[in-house]
């Protein structure tokens, strides 16, 4: 197994993007891995060596504003900002193989369901799998904080705003939610404009789900406290492909593949198996 950091342009050659190869030599796929809100590529280590031991390989990168991509932290002026940045990182990926699994948690999950309804890339994509996509917030905002958002995301875009995540939302393992609180790589405010962006998309993922057309994997942890399960499986209930499996994980809560032991085992292997069906 082998690990290569790699630095990379997006579309418009203004922003420094950063990514990680995990490989291995006799790999049967490439899995192409878009992260949440944020958080940063190296939270894989642990899946990306677990794929390369199944003859795997996984590609992560930083989304701009994230990790060692540069950028405001968490901030975007268009949602289409994170899509061109998977398309970067889809060409970048081009360089090795020619057709992938392309997935997507929390915040990647919706960058993934708007990616695939909305643009054509250029390398064939097998199968998608969502973990706990950001289609809906836990706490739903209210209509008030919603409208004041709107005003300000115009005139400052930039408004850092708390992002009101708790990490002991994320997982039952407490080395986890020690290691989230204290990663400097991890920030702990959004940005106004970046709020109003993803509520949009909220609404689109959903109702344009129909365009999705390759097989599709969603797994949610039906504990969740951060995203709402519920919007979860109203996007997998309007998918129309036929080649779609939905896995709910009772208890589990929002980082489904951090989970403790032997649960984050259970989720490692489901997501192998709908990989190895899709080969």
């Amino acid at each position: 197994m082998s690990t290569n950091h790699v630095d990379f342009l997006s579309l418009d050659n203004k922003t420094n993007l950063k990514g990680t190869f995990w490989e291995v030599s006799n790999a049967k796929g490439w899995v192409l891995w878009i992260h949440g809100f944020a958080e940063h590529r190296l939270r894989y280590d642990e899946f990306a060596n677990y794929l390369n031991q199944n003859q795997i390989n996984f590609f992560c990168f930083d989304l701009r504003g994230h990790g060692d991509s540069s950028g405001k932290r968490g901030l975007i002026l268009d949602f289409n900002d994170y899509l061109d940045d998977v398309d970067a990182a889809i060409k970048e990926l081009s360089k090795k193989t020619k057709e992938i699994f392309l997935a997507g948690h929390s915040m990647g999950g919706l960058i993934l369901g708007r990616f695939l309804e909305t643009r054509n890339p250029n390398i064939k994509i097998k199968a998608s799998i969502f973990t706990c996509p950001f289609m809906g917030l836990g706490v739903p905002v209210p209509a008030w904080k919603r409208k004041l958002a709107e005003m300000l995301a115009g005139p400052f875009p930039g408004l850092s705003l708390p992002s009101g995540l708790d990490p002991k939302d994320l997982s039952h393992d407490e080395n986890i939610v020690k290691a989230y609180i204290n990663d400097p790589k991890i920030f702990k405010n959004a940005t106004a404009r970046w709020f109003v962006e993803c509520l949009k998309n909220h609404e689109l993922v959903i109702q344009e789900a129909k365009k999705i057309q390759v097989p599709t994997q969603v797994m949610q942890g039906l504990a969740d406290k951060v995203v709402q399960p519920s919007k979860t499986k109203e996007f997998y209930d309007h998918l129309t492909v036929s080649d779609k499996k939905w896995i709910g994980y009772d208890g589990l809560y929002h980082e489904i593949l951090n989970e403790k032991q032997p649960e984050r085992k259970k989720v490692y292997e489901d997501v192998l198996t709908w990989i190895k069906n899709h080969l």
